[in-house]
């Protein structure tokens, strides 16, 4: 498993010159994406990135991978999506990283995750 912040995704899956803030590969297929912003106000900014960012899809590029994990987060604001050929779907409600439910369920999700992928 690779990872990487803010660099270029070399695997043909984000469209040229344009770098998402976090990417994650397992042998070299990108499995999940983040966009981060600085203020709660940029929230939907950074969920129309993880879209913007995603080239189109192909089965060539991603093989049988039906969607591609992901966040946008902004301040203490997070929200998963799954990014399908047909565009980012949102997969779990607005969390608020300023509460211990948000964070919980946070870090929940991240362990549920890391489950299904292995």
């Amino acid at each position: 498993m690779d990872i990487d912040r803010n660099i270029t995704d070399k695997s043909g899956a984000t469209v040229k010159n344009l770098r998402p803030d976090v990417v994650v590969r397992i042998n070299g297929v990108l499995v999940f994406k983040a966009e981060e912003k600085q203020y709660s106000s940029e929230m939907e900014k950074a969920e129309k990135e993880l879209s913007d960012k995603t080239e189109s899809w192909n089965a060539s590029m991603y093989g049988k991978i039906p969607y591609i994990l992901s966040y946008a987060a902004a301040q203490n604001n997070l929200r998963f999506s799954a990014i399908t050929e047909k565009g980012r779907i949102p997969i779990s409600e607005l969390y608020d990283l300023s509460t211990f439910m948000g964070e919980f369920m946070v870090i929940l999700a991240v362990y549920t995750s890391t489950i299904l992928i292995k």
